[in-house]
C-alpha cells in the first residue's frame, strides 16, 4: 500500500518507526505517544510522592491550550495520555477533554488512582475503548489507607468493578483495564496477595515499580533484597497459577536486573512528547513536574520549532551515540534499570522484550546478582 492510501496516522506511524530504526535526528513524523498533563491537582496525599494541597484551578491545562494541542496533533498520534502529576478525573470538564479527543480517533490511555466513584467518567472511556490503568499498590486495607493517604482500598475496588462493568458491556479487550503497583519495602510482602485480589476483580495483568526514593530512606527495597527476590518469586507463581499477567517495568533493584538482551535503544526521543499544564513540551512521561527537562512553551514556539530543534535533536544525537550528557541523567537510570512498559504498542519491535510471567522471560535470575551493565 503506497503512503498516499494510508490513512494519516498510519502514515506517520510507519514513518516514524522508519525514522526510528534509521535514527533520524530531525525528523519527518510527529510523535506517536503524547501526554498531556491536565492537571497537577490531586485528591491524595501518597506517602512517597508530593503531598496534595488545596485545589489550585492554576494547576489545570486551559482548555483552549488542550484544543490547540489536539487540532496540531491527534490526528497522526496512536496513543494520547491524559494523564498528569495529578489524578485527572478530579477535573469537573475530564468528560469534555475525553469527547474532544475521542473525536480524533487515536487511543485514549490514562492512568488513575481510581477514587472518583462518578461512574459517567468509566461509561465514557470504555465506550471509547480506552486504556485505564489503575495504581494500587496492595490488597491490604489498612496498609492501602497508609501508602495512599485520603484514599480508601473499598472505594477503589468498587471503581474497578464499574470499570470491569462497562468494560465487558462495550466489548473492550480485557487486557485495556489492569493494574499498576509502586514496589517499596512495606509493601513487597503483599505482591501474591496483589495479584489475588486483580484476579478477583477480573483484572488480567499487574505491572510492577520500583519506588523512586533515595536508597538511604527505609522504604527502599535494597534494604531486603532477599525478601524482594522470594516476594518476587512467589507473586509470579501465584500469577502463573491464577493466569495473571505479572510484568516488570523495571528492575525492582540493581542487584536483581536482568540480562542486556531485555533492554533495546528507548524510542521516547523519537516517538514521545509531553505537554504539561502550561504549554512546556518535554520528552519523557517519567518527567512529568520536571520543568527543567521541557524544551520550550506552546506559548513562545511552535509544536515543530520545539519538536526539531536543538534540544530535542541533542537529546536523539545522544541516544544514539550511547553519551548521555548530565542534562539527561534521568534517562541514565532508564538505560540502567528500566524494561519495556508499553512501548510495544507503539512500537510493536519491543513486545519481544516485554518482562512478564507470560513471556519467554523469566522475572527473576535464578536469584544470582548481575554484573554491573555500563551507564552511559
Amino acid at each position: 500500500m503506497s503512503q498516499g492510501q494510508l490513512s494519516l496516522r498510519e502514515a506517520n506511524r510507519q514513518l516514524n518507526i522508519e525514522e526510528f530504526q534509521g535514527r533520524q535526528i530531525e525528523l519527518q513524523s510527529l510523535p506517536l505517544a503524547l501526554f498531556i498533563e491536565l492537571t497537577q491537582n490531586c485528591n491524595l496525599k501518597c506517602a512517597y510522592c508530593r503531598s496534595a494541597g488545596t485545589y489550585n484551578p492554576e494547576w489545570d491545562m486551559p482548555i483552549d491550550l488542550f484544543r490547540r494541542v489536539a487540532e496540531e496533533l491527534f490526528p497522526t498520534a496512536t496513543m494520547v495520555d491524559l494523564r498528569g502529576w495529578g489524578e485527572s478525573t478530579v477535573l469537573k470538564s475530564f468528560s469534555e477533554f475525553i469527547s474532544i479527543t475521542t473525536d480524533y480517533g487515536p487511543l485514549i490511555r490514562l492512568v488513575t488512582n481510581g477514587m472518583n466513584p462518578n461512574e459517567a467518567i468509566w461509561d465514557q472511556l470504555m465506550a471509547a475503548h480506552a486504556t485505564v490503568v489503575v495504581s494500587c499498590d496492595t490488597a491490604d486495607a489498612d496498609l492501602f489507607a497508609t501508602l495512599r493517604t485520603g484514599g480508601k482500598l473499598s472505594r477503589l475496588v468498587q471503581t474497578v468493578q464499574t470499570m470491569v462493568r462497562y468494560r465487558d458491556h462495550y466489548r473492550v479487550p480485557r487486557d485495556n483495564v489492569y493494574f499498576t503497583a509502586v514496589v517499596s519495602r512495606p509493601n513487597v510482602e503483599h505482591l501474591s496477595a496483589l495479584v489475588e485480589m486483580a484476579h478477583e476483580l477480573d483484572i488480567p495483568k499487574v505491572i510492577l515499580f520500583p519506588v523512586g526514593i533515595d536508597p538511604t530512606h527505609p522504604w527502599h527495597l535494597r534494604h531486603d533484597i532477599d525478601l524482594t527476590r522470594s516476594s518476587l518469586i512467589k507473586a509470579h507463581e501465584r500469577a502463573d497459577q491464577l493466569s495473571v499477567t505479572l510484568q516488570l517495568a523495571a528492575a525492582l533493584d540493581d542487584a536483581l536486573r536482568l540480562p542486556d538482551d531485555v533492554r533495546t535503544m528507548c524510542m521516547h526521543p523519537w516517538a514521545y512528547a509531553l505537554v504539561d499544564y502550561l504549554g512546556r513540551v518535554g520528552y519523557c512521561d517519567l518527567l512529568l513536574s520536571r520543568a527543567e527537562h521541557t524544551f520550550g512553551s506552546l506559548h513562545e514556539k511552535s509544536f515543530q520549532e520545539i519538536w526539531n530543534g536543538k534540544d530535542f535533536q541533542e537529546l536523539r544525537s545522544a541516544h544514539v551515540q550511547r553519551m548521555l550528557p548530565d542534562r539527561f541523567s534521568p534517562c541514565r537510570w532508564c538505560h540502567k534499570m528500566r524494561y519495556v512498559d508499553f512501548e510495544h504498542l507503539i512500537h510493536p519491535s519491543y513486545a519481544s522484550k516485554v518482562v512478564s510471567n507470560q513471556t519467554r522471560i523469566q522475572l527473576y535470575e535464578n536469584g544470582i546478582p548481575l554484573e554491573p551493565v555500563p551507564v552511559f
